[in-house]
């Protein structure tokens, strides 16, 4: 079906004119809305038709958009599996059975994706990664109802709950050190004088070895999962970390990113981090 543009037609005229409680015909056709919601420019519709001795529910999907100062509407309705699946699961819950596979496989898909939706529930303070976003992950600073809100490098963002991805950190952050022992652990590493090599695990600790020789480019990159990227930061010469740990989901390191003066709400490192102590120019 193609654009309808009513003549002067607000938003809240198209959708009242979409989800009339009852119209009858002269033959005694019936057709009535049951429910319907919006979501976004999206509106859904549980409807009944036909005669009154044999009616069934069925679900329209209408996409709404104003075009020249006028509203419109695209009318759908799931027998055609439109590509649009946030629909509430009670409408599927209270339908007829569906007519077609079409709409049993747009039914199949709008309940896989409320289940998956359920199962991402943010909290504050957890970092997840973002789908089809420029921004690649957020800290989750506020949730209220379906809204949140993140921040990355010091931004604050609105996420739309649509393009999370998965978590891919939180508990390290309770598990990290505080302030107090980060200072302690940067007084202790300032005496250490052998040439050492010091890996931090997120959620483990850390481990210092010395050494005679600096680390191979194979041995640094098997500490810390893969290609190296050198750290900058103004408290040690040489740091390293993967170069792909975020994209690859590999939890935060938080005591690793306060050590180094990292602000969290700017950057969080991922994965192993390697520090390398007193080790002689070659």
């Amino acid at each position: 079906m193609g654009w309808t543009f009513p003549y002067g037609a607000a938003r809240s005229d198209v959708i009242a004119e979409l989800t009339p409680k009852e119209r009858i015909s002269e033959n005694g056709y019936i057709f009535r809305t049951l429910r319907h919601c919006c979501k976004g420019n999206v509106l859904y519709a549980l409807h009944e038709s036909g005669m009154p001795e044999e009616t069934r529910k069925w679900i329209g999907i209408y996409l709404i958009q104003k075009h020249d100062g006028d509203w419109g509407y695209k009318d759908m309705e799931e027998s055609m599996h439109p590509y649009y699946y946030n629909c509430p699961v009670s409408y599927l819950d209270d339908a007829s059975e569906p007519t077609n596979k079409a709409a049993s496989e747009w039914r199949d898909e709008v309940r896989r994706q409320a289940a998956e939706r359920s199962r991402k529930k943010p909290k504050v303070g957890e970092i997840w990664s973002l789908k089809s976003s420029s921004v690649p992950q957020v800290e989750i600073v506020h949730v209220q109802g379906q809204g949140l809100r993140g921040v990355y490098q010091g931004q604050n963002y609105r996420v739309p709950r649509r393009i999370l991805g998965e978590k891919i950190g939180g508990e390290a952050r309770k598990k990290a050190m505080n302030s107090k022992e980060i200072d302690a652990l940067r007084k202790m590493m300032k005496g250490w004088e052998s040439p050492t090599v010091m890996t931090i695990k997120p959620e483990v600790g850390f481990s210092a070895v010395e050494v005679d020789k600096k680390p191979s480019l194979d041995d640094l990159q098997k500490m810390v999962g893969g290609y190296i990227q050198i750290v900058p930061n103004d408290h040690f010469e040489e740091v390293y970390v993967n170069e792909e740990g975020k994209l690859e989901g590999l939890p935060p390191n938080m005591t690793a990113t306060k050590l180094l003066g990292i602000d969290p709400n700017w950057d969080t490192l991922a994965g192993n981090v390697v520090i390398l102590l007193n080790l002689p120019d070659e």
